[in-house]
């Protein structure tokens, strides 16, 4: 009750003015245009629907507060220290919109006219104008070439801000590392059986014996993105904030998580069967309806029916969801996938369709996509760990937001898969989110107990390795809502 009143009461020394500004400033948290919206009250009130605001973590109101130069109402209420939420981005576009005067924006509206719609630049702030040039694709945070332009003509000056911001974003985006736990190797029948050994999902698949597993303790990793992360010593962890308050998760709210698609191919044309997706498909089907999606089964499709299946999903209305998840099992080789008939299908042409600028139903939506097939033609080989490596080469993040491409096997190398029980990568997949959901683990770190688990199975001579690939560019924590029916029990294998 306090603490609504405090909110109460901040919404009352707010003008619409700062209200829109507020809107803007949250519009990718959100996902919402509120750059209309003149009443605090509904703002703070849409925030804490989606968990970024309340008593307990408030440290985002004080953010917006001081964006706006409200430092007086954070004093007042003595709210709490802020945490960077709003993206460097959404704050540069603000510190525009106060440098720019009536002059100026009339003759931005002039230099749109032949790009927006009138009655979109009529009576809109430049707030607005930067809303509306973001939804014709005319601005982003990687695109200012179009702003670039006008401010040529309006304003040269803002310009340099553009250029120090793009400077300091390539500085900012250098992940860091670190291990924790130790190792307890040890023997795993989980996936394998004593007659059925894996098989490669290239495009000749050649069967290679039984599997030894092996067990271990997950990756800690950290991510710095906008200076939100820092590897810090053991005795600053009690006065770090928690790891939700730094970095917020997608919102989970919707009735459904969206779609599921599961392309399923195991007969081909000129290509050696797959046996064992099956398994494959009926673990993933399960543990997906398990979490709340709709699952969707595509078997046996070649190029043109891929293609055609991602088309349309992207085409569907999926602004009552939360997120889509792509499953493709095929052959493949790097950078590509395999339909039936033999022609191939790029990663990128699974992905394009669903971009921000292409499905706005799924803008600032979490897409995940799995591939378990091969990326190339080679063999995996084991190394020894004698100690921790400094040399560690940083994952390649793709330019699209909110994307997370998780590959069995990293690009030129095999990816196996057991005749009667599946691939390594897809079972260990399920199995681990089957038992890390439910304590609310998020997804990346799901994906690294994962990789742990392949990296550590290899046939019996010891010679053939695998290494699973994760590509994200992911905002935001993905955090399943723990399901309220039974987890399903998995098909077992043989020990």
């Amino acid at each position: 009750m306090n603490f609504q009143k405090t909110l109460l009461e901040i919404s009352q020394s707010l003008v619409a003015e700062q209200v829109k500004a507020l809107g803007f400033l949250c519009s990718d948290l959100l996902h919402y245009n509120l750059t209309q919206e003149e009443h605090a009250t509904n703002l703070f009130n849409c925030l804490t629907r989606h968990g970024l605001l309340t008593a307990e973590h408030s440290h985002l109101l004080t953010e917006l507060l001081l964006i706006i130069g409200q430092r007086a109402l954070v004093r007042t209420h003595q709210l709490p220290q802020p945490t960077n939420q709003i993206s460097e981005y959404r704050k540069l576009l603000y510190n525009f919109s106060q440098s720019i005067t009536d002059g100026n924006l009339r003759d931005m509206k002039f230099l749109l006219h032949q790009k927006l719609p009138e009655n979109k630049l009529e009576r809109a702030t430049t707030l607005q104008v930067f809303r509306e040039m973001e939804n014709a694709d005319l601005l982003s945070s990687t695109d200012f070439s179009m702003l670039k332009s006008i401010f040529d003509s309006v304003y040269p000056a803002l310009n340099k801000k553009i250029e120090d911001y793009k400077a300091k974003q390539a500085v900012d985006r250098r992940p860091v590392a670190e291990e924790n736990g130790p190792k307890d190797n040890m023997h795993s029948g989980a996936l394998w059986n004593r007659t059925g050994g894996p098989v490669l999902d290239g495009p000749n698949g050649t069967q290679v014996g039984d599997m030894v597993c092996g067990k271990v303790e997950p990756l800690a990793i950290e991510e710095e993105g906008s200076g939100a992360f820092k590897v810090v010593h053991e005795e600053m962890e009690k006065s770090r904030p928690a790891l939700s308050q730094v970095l917020p998760s997608y919102p989970m709210t919707s009735k459904k998580r969206g779609t599921c698609m599961i392309i399923n191919n195991e007969n081909f044309m000129t290509m050696k069967k797959r046996e064992g997706t099956t398994m494959d498909e009926e673990c993933a089907f399960a543990v997906f309806e398990w979490l709340n999606f709709d699952v969707e089964v595509y078997r046996d499709c070649d190029r043109r029916r891929i293609l055609s299946i991602i088309k349309e999903t992207a085409a569907e209305d999926h602004s009552q969801v939360d997120s889509l998840v792509c499953m493709v099992f095929s052959h493949g080789d790097e950078g590509r996938v395999f339909g039936v008939d033999g022609r191939a299908v790029m990663l990128q042409e699974l992905k394009a369709p669903f971009t921000g600028s292409r499905c706005r139903s799924l803008a600032g939506k979490p897409k995940m996509f799995f591939i378990q097939a091969c990326q190339g033609k080679k063999n995996n080989h084991p190394v020894t760990i004698e100690a921790d490596s400094d040399a560690v080469k940083p994952p390649t993040i793709p330019s699209e937001s909110d994307f997370l491409l998780a590959k069995s096997t990293v690009p030129t190398f095999y990816s196996y898969r057991n005749v009667e029980q599946g691939s390594w990568f897809i079972q260990s997949l399920c199995q681990h989110l089957l038992t890390l959901v439910p304590r609310e683990v998020d997804l990346l770190s799901v994906m690294t107990k994962v990789s742990d688990d392949v990296s550590l199975k290899s046939d019996p001579s010891g010679l053939k390795k695998q290494m699973p690939n994760i590509d994200s560019s992911l905002r935001r924590n993905v955090v399943f809502p723990i399901p309220q029916a039974p987890a399903p029990e998995l098909p077992a294998a043989d020990s």
